[in-house]
């Protein structure tokens, strides 16, 4: 039997201890990046029509002019709970995702999304109140600055989810989950809220999107933020 010199036994140790740091250190930068699907935490319509009105429960918003005026204006709020990312993350990528309500207009519309500036809440929000008590910049208070934008003609299916996908919203994910007391969520807006879109209903004149209680039973139609990020 030929037996090894210690010297040789010595430099076998080194290098298996050189091949099991390289794999951890393989594997511990993959487990630092992860990707997650959030669903909304609360999301909610306001319409200039019905300035005062609450439509928190509303299975779907119109984005855009409503049909009954030149000046009914819809728009959306949508927020997300983003707690579960450690606060020292680096966002990698982040997209916004709503589904298409059926029977949407084909005329094509840009949706531009903005970042809320005052906190609200799904119960009390409407065209005129932030909370149903305090008063807000009638359309709500939010970032002139648009975070993202889509133009889209789809019409939406009622059996297979299409979403409304705003991409490029690392910025504003990364200033929420570093102060997490700055997560007001986001505004979505058609870039057109004066034209009457041709359609027998307000659910199809303009880009109708499905909400998160379109079906409370199926969270697969709620809308979503998809993000990557890293844990230094």
């Amino acid at each position: 039997m030929k037996v090894r010199s210690t010297q040789a036994m010595r430099w076998d140790i080194h290098l298996m201890a050189a091949m099991v740091m390289l794999g951890l250190g393989v594997s511990g930068t993959m487990a630092q990046t992860k990707s997650l699907s959030l669903s909304a935490s609360r999301d909610n319509g306001l319409s200039s029509y019905y300035a005062g009105q609450n439509r928190g429960d509303d299975p779907g918003y119109c984005v855009g002019n409503g049909g009954f005026k030149a000046d009914d204006a819809g728009r959306v709020l949508v927020g997300f709970d983003l707690s579960s990312i450690p606060t020292n993350s680096v966002i990698l990528s982040a997209t916004l995702c709503f589904a298409f309500q059926p029977n949407n207009a084909s005329s094509p519309a840009t949706l531009e999304v903005h970042r809320v500036t005052t906190s609200w809440t799904e119960s009390g929000a409407s065209w005129k109140f932030s909370d149903g008590t305090n008063a807000w910049t009638p359309g709500g208070d939010f970032s002139p600055a648009i975070s993202s934008s889509t133009t889209s003609t789809f019409v939406g299916d009622s059996n297979t989810r299409v979403d409304f996908a705003f991409s490029n919203l690392v910025a504003d994910v990364q200033a929420w989950v570093r102060q997490p007391g700055s997560n007001d969520g986001w505004l979505i807006k058609n870039s057109d809220e004066t034209t009457q879109r041709p359609g027998p209903s307000a659910l199809n004149v303009d880009k109708a999107m499905v909400s998160r209680e379109y079906n409370k039973n199926n969270l697969d139609w709620a809308p979503t933020v998809e993000i990557t990020y890293r844990k230094p």
